[in-house]
């Protein structure tokens, strides 16, 4: 890969317990809308996907609302 001064790299950090196939398909299509929308080549876009259990997340008030997710079998 060659890199550009218009090198973007993104970090999105979710609940763990999507398919595969779903990842997959998130990957593909951030690359192509950040593509689209700033008019880079697809190469100068990196992209991590970054899992957690649902106890690690709090979406306000230091509460883990979404602990109960963790519980459940992985898919």
């Amino acid at each position: 890969m060659k890199y550009s001064d218009d090198f973007i790299l993104l970090e999105v950090a979710f609940i763990a317990g999507r398919p595969k196939e779903t990842r997959l398909a998130l990957l593909k299509e951030l690359n192509a809308r950040i593509v689209t929308a700033v008019g880079i080549s697809p190469d100068d876009v990196v992209i991590q996907l970054i899992e957690g259990p649902g106890e690690n997340f709090s979406f306000g008030q230091g509460l883990a609302q979404r602990a109960s997710i963790s519980r459940r079998a992985p898919r």
